[in-house]
């Protein structure tokens, strides 16, 4: 399944949540809760935590990429570990194309990339193995 990791995170009221200087998004969302430590990592393996960092390695860059089905549920698992309900939500939402079948990339809208074109920001990229 393919996730736009560039789609913003979206407060109550529909308007992008603001990180520093830009908009909250998926990728860093991602990236954030694969690197967090939390307390039940004591309890990680060394491979699982191999598997983080492959997952956050590959949201960093952002742009289309392809999940797993056992990525994807990684991913919603750990985020909800480290995130509050509304980023939680707005994850699952995106993740699930928000009841459509695309997996994130619902439309138009959602392909636009950071510059507000599309096309204007990087294509597809490939995952790490």
């Amino acid at each position: 399944m393919k996730i736009n990791l560039d789609r913003a995170i979206l407060d109550p009221r529909g308007n992008p949540v603001r990180d520093g200087e830009g908009n909250l998004t998926l990728g860093t969302v991602v990236m954030t809760a694969m690197f967090a430590q939390i307390p039940d990592d004591q309890n990680v393996s060394s491979d699982q935590k191999i598997k983080f960092y492959k997952l956050a390695m590959s949201a960093s860059k952002g742009g289309v990429a392809p999940f797993t089905t056992e990525e994807l549920s990684m991913v919603k698992q750990r985020v909800g570990r480290v995130y509050g309900a509304l980023v939680v939500g707005r994850v699952y939402e995106i993740i699930e194309g928000e009841g459509d079948e695309s997996g994130g990339v619902a439309n138009g809208r959602d392909l636009l990339m950071p510059g507000g074109m599309p096309g204007s920001g990087p294509g597809p990229r490939s995952r790490l193995s």
